[in-house]
């Protein structure tokens, strides 16, 4: 009962293992796998389905929810998978759950973010059987107590032309224009195209449909210029999968108003950040980020770090000028935010010099920077003449000439009028020196 693949599995050997396992692993019954709209999780699904299928005595089902977001969707279409005799629809969950009691089956669920807020009846469907396992791909987790995630995210980049991100680009193009090899002159555009989509399957396959019109120097300009500007409408893919666009809005309506808001507020976040940096910048509660998280929008690497793809960066910062937001406000909230945790810093830094403390600083060292000079730009010489302690960076990787410089170049870009401030970047730049 499921279907068959029309193009090659390509770069998830290691999380098919992984899913492979955990489908046939005793005491795992329901294995969730997560990512963002366009990701790839409706193939590896269908994939470790198909090669597990002769662990499940009763079969393995697809049930497609593409199109439910009602409960009563829900039942009916597992029904109508599930082949379940007319006569039994009276009372449709006791007529699944008498249907599966002791039936050892998988199910495949396939597009279930429209329909978490009835994850409780999952629970209760699991509850109800003996040896019923379900796999559910959503861009959003269950958070059940019997769920086991499997976030997934692009394929890999590494090794170029020979990775499997850029194979799947190739593949793409060649479904439009047979035998198509880019010139040794466009294999860099392609290359540039695989590193600002991060890998994501669905980006690269909408990005190489257009090779029969556009060359890849000009499909990474589209794809710069706007996410709508990047669209392939397909008979056999969902509306929601037409344009990258359309991926991420699907998924950013299912928030509330308060969880939009963080969203946007985290567009600022280029680099992988901690949770309570989110939580600052954001201006939200942990609920609303772990809700960001469960909604792939916000994804945690093993490290604990927290990041936002790239493409996901740019629809938010899209929206946010949609929806009246200032970016140059969102800005300064962020060096704000930077800017006084590092002053916090400089100054337990003085008390006590801990090789911890500076290593957490220097993790932290790309968003300071950066906070630094949006502040120097933005004329914010109150939030600069606090985070100055962060002289102590320099100092603890005894890079003083470095520190001397940067003070040096802050120095040349503030206005003259800001005497306090110059005159405490002359101290720095003497401590250094």
């Amino acid at each position: 009962d499921l279907p068959v693949p029309t193009t090659p599995f390509v770069g998830r050997r290691r999380h098919f293992r992984r899913l492979t396992s955990r489908l046939t692993r005793s005491g795992i019954r329901l294995v969730t796998i997560t990512g963002l709209g366009g990701a790839g999780k409706t193939r590896l699904a269908l994939e470790a389905a198909r090669a597990v299928a002769t662990h499940f005595q009763h079969g393995v089902y697809h049930v497609p929810l593409d199109d439910v977001s009602t409960l009563e969707g829900l039942w009916a279409r597992i029904i109508d998978s599930l082949a379940i005799p007319q006569a039994d629809h009276s009372s449709t969950p006791r007529a699944i759950f008498a249907h599966l009691r002791r039936k050892n089956v998988l199910l495949l669920l396939d597009g279930f973010e429209q329909l978490v807020g009835f994850s409780f009846w999952i629970g209760e469907l699991l509850s109800r059987t003996e040896s019923l396992r379900l796999l559910i791909t959503s861009r959003h987790a269950l958070d059940l107590h019997a769920e086991y995630a499997l976030p997934i995210d692009g394929l890999g980049r590494d090794q170029a032309i020979e990775s499997p991100a850029y194979q799947l680009f190739i593949q793409s193009a060649r479904r439009r224009v047979p035998g198509y090899t880019p010139a040794p002159e466009e294999t860099a555009a392609v290359l540039e195209i695989v590193e600002l989509v991060q890998g994501l399957p669905l980006a690269l396959e909408l990005a190489g449909a257009w090779v029969d019109l556009l060359s890849p120097v000009e499909i990474n300009a589209r794809l710069r210029s706007g996410l709508r500007h990047l669209s392939h409408p397909t008979a056999d893919r969902p509306s929601r999968q037409h344009s990258l666009w359309a991926v991420f809005d699907s998924s950013f309506r299912l928030l509330s108003e308060a969880e939009q808001s963080a969203a946007v507020r985290l567009r600022v976040m280029a680099e992988t950040f901690t949770p309570a940096a989110a939580l600052g910048v954001a201006e939200c509660d942990p609920p609303v980020l772990r809700r960001l998280l469960q909604s792939s929008l916000v994804q945690r690497g093993d490290d604990g770090r927290l990041s936002i793809h790239s493409l996901v960066r740019q629809f938010l910062t899209e929206r946010a000028g949609e929806m009246g937001l200032d970016l140059t406000l969102l800005e300064s909230d962020y060096a704000a935010y930077y800017l006084a945790w590092v002053a916090g810093q400089g100054r337990a830094l003085r008390l006590e010099m801990s090789a911890a403390a500076v290593q957490q600083l220097m993790r932290e060292w790309w968003h300071v920077e950066r906070a630094w000079w949006l502040a120097v730009a933005a004329g914010r010489a109150d939030l600069l003449d606090a985070a100055i302690d962060l002289l102590i960076y320099f100092e603890a990787r005894a890079a003083w000439l470095e520190g001397v410089a940067f003070f040096r170049a802050t120095q040349e870009r503030i206005p003259a009028a800001s005497l306090r401030l110059r005159a405490r970047l002359d101290e720095a730049q003497a401590i250094l020196a």
